[in-house]
C-alpha cells in the first residue's frame, strides 16, 4: 500500500530539480510515490526526471504541455494512489530524511485527516526559520490535535500531508488561477479534514530566491484578486473571523494599490474583481473603507510627498537598507522624469564595514552631511515605529526638514509612474 503521494509541478526547474528529487527519494518512509508533472518544460528538466526515473521506480512523469501550476497539480490528485497527498514545488526540498514518516504516523496514531509542521526559507545559501508577523502560521510552537477554526491559516500548504479520500470524497481542487491557487486549497483542504495535528519540527523548506511576483501582470492579479474572493467567502460561510481579519489586512497592506494600478491602466476586468471583493469586504466592515478609497488615500499621501521633496536642493535618505533602496529607486526616477538635478544621498547612524554603498552610490555617516542641514530634506526610510526617535536625533543635529515615507504608496504606485 502506497502510504504518501507526492506531488510535484515542474516548469524549467533544472537548477534546483536534482536536490529537490533526492531530497524525496532519500525519505525514511519507503511506501511513497513521487508523482511529477513535467509542465511543457523547455529546459533540462525533463532528462533530469528521466535519468532518475531510471534508478528509482517511485518517481512517476507525466509529460504535458504547459497548463500551468494548478492544472498539474490537479492531474497530480488525479493520478495519486497513496492513502495521504504531499505537495512539493520543483525548487524546494525536504530539511530531514525521515519528514514524510513524522508526518504519517502522527496522522495515523492521532486519525487526523491532514498533519503539518513547521516552514523554513532558505535563502543566499542559510535557512531562516524566524516568521514575519502576518505569516507566523507557519510556525507551530508545540504538538497537538487541533481543529481547523482553532488554526484558520492558509499559507504554506506544503507542510501538510492530507488524506487523500477527504480531498477526493470533498471534489477539492486548485482553482485555476495563475498565481494564489495555494491558500484556497489550503483553505477548503484543512477546512474539510477539521482535525488536523500539527508539530513543531520544520518540515518544509522553501527556496525564496528567484520567486519574484510580476504585478504588473493583469493575469497574475486577475487569479490573486479571485483567490483572495474565495478566502473572503469561505470564511464568512464558515464563521472563520480570523481567516477573515487576515484577509482583510492582506487586501488592504499588499495587494489594494497594486490591483487598483491595473483600474488606472484601463483594466475593467480587475475593476469587475475589485468591485466584487469590496462587496464582500462591507458584508463585515462596519467601515466604507474600500479598496478605491484607499487607492485615493495613498495617491494623495505621494503627491504631497512628491511635492516636499522639491523643497530643497539635496535629498537625503536616512536608512540604506531594503526600503532606503526603493526610496533612492522612486525619487531617482521620479526626478529624471520631472527634469530635476537634485542631489540624492544615503546617510545612516553607524557606518558598517561590509556595506559602504547603496544602488551604487555612497552611504555616509549623518555626521558627514551636517554641511546640507540648511539645504536638504531628510526622508525617513525606516520602519515607521523608529520615525520619534530618529526625527529627534536628526533635529538635535540641526536638520529643519525630516518627512517620513509611506514606503506602502510607494511600493504600489510607482508601477505607473
Amino acid at each position: 500500500m502506497i502510504k504518501v503521494s507526492i506531488i510535484v509541478p515542474i516548469y524549467n526547474m533544472e537548477k534546483y530539480l536534482a536536490e529537490c528529487l533526492n531530497s524525496m527519494m532519500n525519505q525514511t518512509l519507503q511506501d511513497i510515490e513521487i508523482i511529477c508533472i513535467n509542465d511543457g518544460s523547455t529546459d533540462g528538466s525533463l532528462d533530469i526526471l528521466k535519468l532518475y526515473q531510471q534508478e528509482n521506480n517511485k518517481i512517476k512523469i507525466l509529460n504535458q504541455s504547459n497548463c500551468g501550476v494548478a492544472a498539474a497539480r490537479n492531474r497530480g490528485i488525479e493520478m495519486a494512489q497513496g492513502e495521504f497527498i504531499a505537495f512539493m514545488d520543483p525548487d524546494d526540498y525536504y530539511p530531514s530524511d525521515d519528514v514524510l514518516e513524522l508526518l504519517y504516523n502522527m496522522a495515523k496514531s492521532n486519525k487526523a485527516a491532514a498533519c503539518g509542521g513547521s516552514l523554513c526559507y532558505f535563502s543566499e545559501g542559510q535557512k531562516i526559520y524566524k516568521m514575519s508577523d502576518t505569516r507566523k502560521g507557519s510556525r507551530f510552537e508545540e504538538n497537538g490535535l487541533i481543529e481547523y477554526d482553532q488554526y484558520q491559516y492558509v499559507y504554506g500548504f506544503q507542510r501538510f500531508i492530507y488524506e487523500r479520500e477527504v480531498i477526493i470524497k470533498n471534489h477539492i481542487k486548485f482553482p485555476p488561477y495563475i498565481r494564489f491557487q495555494d491558500p484556497p486549497f489550503m483553505l477548503d483542504a484543512l477546512a474539510a479534514s477539521k482535525k488536523l495535528f500539527v508539530i513543531s519540527e520544520v518540515v518544509y523548506c522553501l527556496r525564496s530566491v528567484d520567486k519574484k511576483i510580476s504585478y504588473s501582470n493583469e493575469r497574475i492579479m486577475l487569479g490573486i484578486a479571485k483567490g483572495l474572493q474565495d478566502l473572503l467567502r469561505v470564511s464568512l460561510e464558515n464563521d472563520f473571523m480570523e481567516l477573515y481579519k487576515h484577509t482583510v489586512n492582506e487586501i488592504f497592506t499588499k495587494y489594494a494599490m497594486r490591483l487598483y494600478n491595473h483600474v488606472l491602466r484601463g483594466s475593467g476586468s480587475i475593476e469587475n474583481e475589485i468591485i466584487k471583493i469590496n462587496n464582500l469586504l462591507e458584508t463585515k466592515l462596519m467601515s466604507k473603507k474600500t479598496i478605491f478609497s484607499l487607492a485615493e488615500e495613498k495617491r494623495m499621501v505621494l503627491r504631497e510627498f512628491n511635492k516636499r521633496l522639491g523643497e530643497k536642493e539635496c535629498v537625503i535618505i536616512y536608512g540604506a537598507g531594503q526600503i532606503g533602496k526603493e526610496v533612492y529607486d522612486y525619487i531617482s526616477k521620479l526626478f529624471l522624469t520631472e527634469g530635476v538635478a537634485h542631489k540624492i544621498k544615503f546617510a545612516v547612524t553607524n557606518l558598517e564595514d561590509d556595506a559602504s554603498t547603496a544602488r551604487g552610490e555612497k552611504i555616509y555617516r549623518i555626521e558627514e552631511l551636517t554641511d546640507w542641514k540648511e539645504n536638504a530634506i531628510v526622508v525617513l526610510a525606516t520602519q515607521k515605529k523608529f520615525w520619534s526617535e530618529i526625527g529627534l536625533n536628526l533635529e538635535e543635529r540641526g536638520f529643519g526638514k525630516v518627512i517620513g515615507v509611506d514606503i506602502d504608496a510607494i511600493r504600489l504606485l510607482e508601477e505607473i509612474m
